[in-house]
């Protein structure tokens, strides 16, 4: 009898479909492009990446005014509205890198607490942040009136090339 069906042999091989022979490369395939994608990404952002400035150094501070004021006049009062003190003056001059103000033609008028009347005029005026230091350069005047009133002769008069006030101590030095 002879058999119609081929001899036997090893089992055979299916073969896959076309789609599942992609889908498993795919999946052999992805991570190892996920991972070079990243690396491209890393090398991209470090390539990009701004560079840190150095620490420049601190340029010494200029001797040059921040601001300026002309033809002004400054007025102090106490804590209970009583006038003080006033400034007038051509022009002021603030310089930061050590506090101090500079003012031209100044014309000083301090009030005390009994009424009197300091009046003080020079060609320059120098002054620290604080206004503790006054300092009267040129044809510096000073008087003072012990009522108050100008009209009336000053107890006190003082004349000079220079004067350095110290206002919290009420000394005058020439």
């Amino acid at each position: 009898m002879a058999a119609l069906a081929p001899p036997p042999t090893s089992p055979r091989r299916r073969v896959q479909p076309l789609l599942w022979r992609l889908q498993s490369m795919l999946a052999s395939y992805v991570p190892l492009l996920l991972m070079a994608m990243l690396a491209g990404f890393t090398w991209w952002l470090i390539k990009n990446t701004p560079q840190l400035e150095t620490p420049r150094e601190k340029a010494a501070p200029k001797h040059e005014p921040d601001y300026r004021m002309n033809g002004f006049e400054v007025e102090r009062f106490s804590s209970d509205g009583r006038l003080t003190g006033r400034i007038i003056g051509t022009e002021m001059r603030h310089y930061p890198d050590n506090d101090t103000l500079e003012i031209d033609a100044p014309q000083l008028r301090a009030y005390g607490k009994q009424g009197e009347l300091l009046v003080a005029d020079a060609q320059r005026g120098l002054s620290n942040g604080d206004g503790s230091e006054v300092q009267l350069l040129g044809d510096v005047k000073v008087k003072r009136y012990p009522d108050g009133d100008p009209s009336q002769p000053p107890d006190l008069e003082l004349y000079g090339e220079f004067l350095h006030a110290f206002v919290p101590q009420q000394q005058i030095r020439s």
